[in-house]
């Protein structure tokens, strides 16, 4: 787990914006807290030395010059709305990856508008949106006082789609602002979107968190997620990938039995 080890357990980078002074923090962690409660350390210290708002952006990114900026300004000019960017693949630097986002309360998942698409323009009108990732997330201190901090069971994963939810719930505005731009090395740190980790992690807290909002769809939900566990169980036998079978067998257990928070895989 070196990846998420150099993400999550020894240094938590978060951005702290003071409109007139800008400066960065870097707190050190002696073990793996995981991505909600390593980022809560560095959100709960901003607050603590009088910030206004606090961005969250993973390690594996890269920023235009204005992304700040551009995010801030579009903060105070909706209330202090929560606000998103536009997230590239960083490997192909016109193509998006994330657009804003929404939740498919039908299949239990949250998903990005335009990923994969080539930008042409077609999404560079600011909205309003229901999932922001915690890629690149800019939050007000208002926000905190509302909802809490990030839901640290999850450990990894869909603790941005919680953090939302909430927000949401509370009638936080949460906009996506196309003028805020950022590359993105998706899943990077943890080995790519079909790795050990991601798979556990992903799927653990899939069912975790529809539990926990969604249970008018429980129906459907489980039915589309073990439709689909079953099509790629086929596929990765096919292949010879049996450790990811295993993973996700375990990833299922492990929710059965509330074994949440940090896993060895």
């Amino acid at each position: 787990m070196n990846g998420i080890n150099n993400f999550c357990s020894f240094y938590v980078l978060l951005v702290i914006i003071f409109i007139q002074q800008p400066k960065i923090v870097i707190i050190k962690n002696e073990k793996n807290l995981g991505f909600s409660a390593a980022n809560n350390i560095g959100i709960k210290y901003a607050l603590e030395n009088g910030c206004e708002y606090v961005l969250l952006l993973n390690n594996d990114t890269e920023i235009d010059k204005d992304l700040i900026k551009n995010m801030v300004k579009a903060s105070i000019e909706n209330n202090n709305a929560i606000i998103s960017p536009k997230i590239y693949y960083y490997d192909s630097p016109n193509k998006i990856w994330s657009a804003g986002g929404s939740l498919n309360w039908k299949k239990g998942l949250s998903f990005h508008y335009g990923v994969n698409k080539i930008d042409k323009g077609q999404f560079d009108v600011q909205k309003e949106i229901d999932f922001a990732t915690g890629c690149c997330i800019l939050i007000h201190k208002s926000v905190f006082d509302k909802i809490g901090f990030l839901a640290e069971e999850y450990f990894l994963y869909f603790e941005d789609t919680d953090f939302c939810v909430r927000a949401k719930k509370a009638g936080i505005k949460i906009l996506y602002e196309p003028s805020a731009k950022l590359w993105h090395k998706v899943s990077g740190t943890t080995g790519g979107e079909e790795s050990l980790i991601s798979l556990y992690y992903c799927n653990r807290n899939r069912l975790y968190f529809n539990n926990k909002f969604n249970k008018k769809n429980k129906f459907y939900y489980l039915s589309y997620f073990f439709v689909t566990r079953m099509v790629k169980f086929l596929i990765w036998l096919i292949k010879g990938q049996k450790d990811k079978i295993r993973i996700v067998l375990k990833a299922i257990r492990d929710y059965r039995n509330n074994k949440m928070g940090y896993v060895e895989i």
